[in-house]
């Protein structure tokens, strides 16, 4: 994440096997600095019975799959089935455009387009 520049839109591009299957043209964004990968968090590693994905709280060794957004940065968004916005571990909804320490989870394959501003 240390690359990211502010004012920045990126691409957000889920990776499962559905999308390992699309023509290469519909999965490359324009240029590689607009694409952030995650891989769909479809495990349970805290052993609670509920995948990462769907628990209501991601911490401990569970937290490990986030991808950590820059302090600060503001996140615009849809709400996509694709992936979730968390803040200190619980998802959040695109209010506005969220601001503070953030990460990002895979939570399905395909792709989707979030906006990341600032670092």
């Amino acid at each position: 994440m240390a690359g990211l520049n502010s004012a920045r839109r990126l691409a957000l591009v889920l990776i499962g096997s559905a999308l390992c299957a699309a023509p290469a043209a519909a999965r490359v964004p324009s240029t590689v600095a607009d694409r952030l990968v995650l891989f769909v968090d479809g495990d349970d590693d805290d052993d609670d019975g509920v995948a990462d994905a769907s628990a209501a709280l991601v911490s401990g060794a569970a937290a490990r799959d986030l991808l950590p957004l820059p302090a600060g940065a503001r996140v615009e968004w849809t709400p996509s089935a694709l992936f979730r916005v968390l803040a200190g571990g619980r998802p959040v909804s695109p209010a506005n455009g969220r601001r503070g320490t953030l990460s990002v989870q895979g939570t399905a394959p395909g792709s989707a387009t979030v906006s990341i501003e600032g670092a």
